[in-house]
């Protein structure tokens, strides 16, 4: 997920800048007001910035800039936050004091299932940390179709919303605590998720998303007011949420499109991201299709008996020797196994049809799987691991 702004964009930079300018005490010789002379300094700064672009000073930093710019000749570091075609002068301050710290993003990664928060200092994009949380909404429902029934209850959307808000707040919080810095550091918060969770977090209707004629309530927004979100971060800085195509085709998958750079290259490259659901894009810089469909209901659980959630015990890895088929997994932490998540099951299946253990259609082949073939409910298992090799006492199968 990137945080930097496109090429249409005011300054071809990063979303928030730090512009060092002079400012000279105004005399008779110079009665232009402070507000002036910094916009002015700051076009000066960025000569590529379109003339119709408008440079924005809230009020609270144009008091700022009058204590300055009165007391004498001054140096100020400006940070900008650039939008569309508003950069927005949201703070100043006199370089000796040390009052401007290095302005920071959030990047919000908004699953079905786990809500995984980046820390970006927006001035150079390093990531300075991150932290993942299972969302919160799964109480109302493990599949989306659930919390989409739930939000047609009384209070139910304002639930789900305030759900993942706090959560997201609390994320933010926590990361820049951990690094020594506050909320008001914060300038941009980008957020990509689903098109239904996207509906959940900004409180819209998505009783339409899942019935004819599929149609969401919005497929593009705004940059949002954190005020008007519900953010806590600096009032000045705004809320990108990344745009959808449809009903299934969301936010999640733009933002890895974007991010892959596949939509650049002459190359046909496709972008699988399997979650919950899963969607699937293919195409180069000429076209692109993409779909989408249910996945981790099935992979976790809902469908496949020894199914779990990408945690402790997880089988994460198998490898199958296409010659003598010994298995190999790796758990998620090193433990006994106790299931397989959604990666584990993929690349089982993978390395069972590399090893001639399932034909094309996923038939499998019970004359080569040899002892690894047990009839369990009057249907042929594979076994992945046995009774004594895993937590539970209980064979990790694949049916």
């Amino acid at each position: 997920m990137s945080l930097s702004i496109s090429k249409k964009s005011p300054l071809n930079e990063p979303v928030a800048v730090i512009s060092r300018v002079h400012l000279r005490k105004p005399s008779l010789n110079d009665n232009r007001s402070p507000e002036t002379r910094l916009r002015e300094a700051l076009r000066a700064k960025n000569p590529s910035l379109p003339s119709d672009v408008d440079i924005h000073i809230p009020l609270e930093t144009m008091k700022a800039l009058a204590r300055y710019a009165f007391s004498g000749t001054c140096e100020l570091d400006c940070i900008t936050v650039c939008h569309c075609n508003t950069c927005k002068v949201v703070g100043v301050g006199v370089i000796e004091q040390g009052t401007i710290t290095a302005p920071l993003g959030v990047a919000v990664d908004l699953g079905s299932t786990t809500i995984v928060i980046y820390l970006v200092d927006l001035a150079t994009g390093r990531e300075l940390s991150s932290r993942s949380y299972e969302n919160p909404q799964r109480v109302q429902g493990e599949d989306i179709l659930s919390r989409i029934l739930y939000a047609s209850n009384d209070q139910g959307l304002e639930h789900l919303r305030l759900l993942t808000l706090t959560t997201i707040n609390r994320g933010i919080n926590e990361l820049v605590t951990k690094t020594g810095h506050d909320p008001m550091d914060v300038y941009c918060v980008s957020v990509a998720g689903n098109t239904t969770m996207v509906h959940f977090f900004l409180g819209l209707d998505p009783s339409h998303i899942c019935r004819e004629p599929y149609i969401p309530a919005a497929n593009r927004f705004d940059a949002l007011d954190p005020r008007e979100v519900g953010l806590e971060m600096n009032p000045h800085g705004y809320c990108y949420v990344f745009p959808n195509v449809g009903s299934y085709f969301g936010g999640d998958l733009m933002a890895g499109i974007l991010a892959s750079g596949m939509y650049k290259t002459e190359a046909v490259s496709m972008l699988i991201d399997v979650g919950t659901n899963a969607e699937v894009a293919l195409g180069n810089s000429q076209w692109m299709v993409a779909c989408a469909g249910a996945a981790g209901p099935a992979l976790e659980g809902g469908i496949l008996k020894c199914g779990m959630r990408a945690t402790a015990g997880a089988i994460e890895r198998v490898r199958i020797d296409p010659h003598t088929l010994e298995i190999h997994y790796k758990t998620i932490d090193g433990t006994r196994p106790r299931g397989l998540c959604g990666s584990g099951i993929i690349d089982l299946l993978a390395q069972m049809f590399l090893a001639g253990l399932v034909d094309p259609t996923g038939k499998l082949d019970q004359a080569r799987s040899g002892d690894r073939i047990r009839d369990i409910g009057g249907e042929p298992a594979f076994i992945v691991a046995l009774e004594e090799e895993t937590q539970t006492g209980v064979i990790m199968k694949k049916v």
